[in-house]
């Protein structure tokens, strides 16, 4: 016996035995499995016994079964309640239903209230009178139901009988009060995932926790043979913020078994969340992957907010591709992007071979690793669009072919320049992520890493950096930095910008040197968030979802150099110096309003006006770095000054107004900010 799984390995002798026309023997099968599982053991094989009779025609009677399984009896009774009730016990069950009461007793446990209530069953719960365990009773609507219908509450019975996983709801038992069967399952009271994503969409990385443990928890149903298929965030009970709970296996498939309860072009599952050859009526087709579209489906709405694109009962998907989630939320995570539009592709070949593979590739972006998944390209959406067309795919790869043709014959020139910088200390290393990436996500696009010790090199396209330093000690410094296009070295504002032409098209940066780590002594340490909606309302910003990791920002104002405590004022471009100097950079417009919405802290009074301007929103006003493309009304070269009386919004308030770079009129200050940790450690920058 394999002592992995033994129930495993019965169930599977069960089956052979029925199939070959042998007595199953029940008894005997269950004296074989270890003690603590006996229980959940008989019930599996009573069901599957009585489940396979049934679809062959030759059920035993109730009688018989009563008396061949007499420790047994309340299962016995439950099932034959549901598939072959005598003539008194529908009316019997349809009163008593319509009876149930808070406080009423029902066999040995006492209702307490009422859950939920569907068109197929209701949910209570209850206290079991006789271990004091609080549970939740499912109890079927089997009067108002068709045989299909109520054999799918066996089939739950006999799926979660089988099933001992952290991520699936236990079953205790499967028991009868007079007319109506009811199902013990194990309570979660932490509400739903449909319930939390009603309240917004739920954090990137909490999002791929929830999903990491769902596709889990699916992985062990699928290695027991069982099919969700009506995996939706209704169905997913939460037992804290990221800890899920998968529920309602009603509509459950053991897919092993050649006899289903759905029949060629019925529909099953909800229709937001279910694979496309399950909404084209194919739902006997469906296998893991279509378990592996649904929690893709989930992780969709988790992030956006937003239900997935629908399909139409009965018709082709509304869809060609994956959804793509980053098309409602710019700014996920393009990995988590990846990971969602991989698992809801209409091909099941092209998702995820299982649920495992799903779950080990959400580890790896919570981790930090590389993904499998990789978000498509425009090249890669175009080939999808006319994959269904060889004419047309036919068409576009020839045209590809003559393309790279010409590309080969006559190369396009490259933009890129040879940059120099030193760095202090020397053995530091040095990261540049264009400015546009900065601020926006967990993962910059086209950084580059630059090689060398001392003086480090790097190849870079002309426009704005945001370059990260590290020591080897950790000790780091983040710095803004300009690479002019070839023959075009026209002094601009700020030290930040200079550069020196070198031989052969080359270019020098200004020099790093790298702070002690005790700058942030007198800053205030801010958590951040996986994802941030940038100015409500009040702004009239539509972007939601930004990463804001966890930063330090000054207490007080940068000072003038002479130290007399009169905050220093200038330009931008002269506070990004500055702020460089100080070993701090200006923080982002994004950590701006976020320290400044934070709630209150008696290091940080943000309202109070002082000759050293000790809080934010005071009555003066404060640069900050703008986020790129977070609103499209800030003109070119402007930058972003937060502040009170000074600018457009009363004293103390929190308004925003943009600002030509070089003026410094409006008396703008700064303070400091810097990244609670570096983007990169400094063994990644290679």
């Amino acid at each position: 016996m394999n002592d992995a799984d033994p129930v495993e390995t019965l169930c599977d002798e069960a089956e052979r035995r029925l199939k070959a026309g042998e007595t199953l023997g029940l008894e005997e099968l269950v004296a074989r499995c270890p003690s603590p599982r006996r229980e959940r053991l008989a019930v599996e094989l009573l069901l599957l016994e009585i489940d396979y009779h049934r679809r062959a025609g030759g059920l035993p009677s109730r009688g018989d079964y009563l008396s061949r399984y007499t420790p047994l009896g309340a299962q016995v009774e439950a099932a034959f309640c549901v598939i072959d009730p005598v003539g008194p016990e529908a009316a019997a069950a349809s009163r008593a239903l319509g009876s149930l009461a808070e406080g009423q007793s029902f066999t040995h446990y006492q209702l307490q209230r009422r859950l939920g209530a569907g068109a197929t069953s209701e949910v209570w719960k209850a206290t079991d009178r006789m271990t004091g365990r609080e549970v939740a009773l499912k109890i079927p609507r089997w009067p108002e139901q068709s045989i299909d219908q109520r054999l799918r509450f066996l089939r739950e019975a006999r799926a979660l009988s089988r099933l001992r996983h952290p991520g699936v709801v236990t079953l205790y038992e499967l028991g009868r009060d007079n007319a109506l069967p009811y199902l013990a399952i194990e309570l979660v009271e932490g509400g739903t995932l449909r319930e939390v994503i009603q309240q917004g969409a739920v954090q990137p990385r909490t999002s791929a926790a929830i999903g990491r443990a769902v596709a889990s928890a699916l992985h062990h149903a699928h290695q027991q043979g069982v099919l969700h298929r009506d995996v939706k965030p209704g169905n997913i009970l939460l037992r804290g913020k990221s800890d899920p709970v998968l529920t309602d296996f009603g509509l459950a498939k053991d897919h092993r078994d050649s006899g289903d309860l759905t029949e060629q072009g019925d529909v099953l599952g909800t229709l937001a969340y279910m694979a496309p050859e399950q909404a084209t009526g194919r739902s006997w087709e469906a296998d893991e992957r279509a378990d592996v579209y649904g929690v893709g489906a989930v992780l969709f709405e988790a992030v956006t907010g937003v239900p997935p694109t629908r399909s139409t009962a009965g018709s082709p998907p509304s869809v060609r591709e994956g959804q793509d989630p980053r098309r409602v939320l710019p700014s996920l995570p393009r990995d988590l992007a990846a990971i969602v539009h991989k698992a809801t592709q209409p091909r099941p070949s092209d998702r995820y071979p299982s649920a495992a593979d799903l779950a080990n590739d959400l580890e790896r972006f919570l981790g930090g690793r590389p993904v499998v998944a990789r978000y498509p390209t425009r090249l890669r959406r175009a080939l999808r669009r006319v994959a269904g067309s060889w004419t047309a795919a036919a068409f576009l790869l020839g045209g590809l072919t003559l393309a790279l043709g010409l590309l080969v014959a006559s190369p396009l020139p490259d933009s890129r320049r040879d940059v120099k910088l030193s760095v202090n200390p020397p053995n530091a290393r040095v990261a540049f992520v264009p400015l546009t990436e900065w601020g926006t996500g967990a993962e910059p696009r086209g950084v580059t890493f630059a090689s060398g010790t001392g003086e480090l090199s790097a190849r870079l396209l002309p426009g704005s950096y945001y370059v990260i330093a590290v020591a080897p000690d950790g000790r780091f410094h983040e710095v803004q930095r300009y690479v002019p296009e070839a023959n075009a070295e026209v002094a601009r504002p700020g030290a930040y910008r200079q550069t020196e032409r070198l031989p052969a098209g080359g270019v020098r940066l200004k020099a790093i040197d790298i702070p002690p780590a005790t700058v942030t002594q007198a800053m205030t340490r801010f958590a951040g968030a996986d994802s941030y909606t940038p100015g409500g309302e009040r702004l009239a910003l539509k972007n939601a979802g930004y990463l804001i990791a966890p930063f330090d920002i000054d207490r007080r104002e940068h000072q003038e150099a002479v130290g007399d405590g009169v905050a220093w004022i200038g330009a931008y471009y002269e506070a990004v110096d500055a702020a460089e100097r100080a070993g701090k950079r200006l923080p982002t417009e994004l950590e701006y309003e976020f320290a400044a919405l934070a709630p209150s802290d008696a290091t940080f009074d943000r309202l109070t006006a002082e000759a050293d301007v000790s809080g934010l929103v005071t009555g003066l006003a404060e640069w900050a770095t703008p986020v790129d493309n977070l609103d499209p009304a800030r003109p070119p070269e402007h930058a972003v000054a937060w502040g009170g009386d000074d600018m457009a919004g009363p004293p103390g308030s929190l308004s925003r107004t943009y600002l030509p770079e070089v003026v410094s009129a409006p008396a703008v200050g700064f303070r400091g900010a810097r990244s609670a940790a570096p983007l990169f450690r400094y063994q990644q920058m290679r």
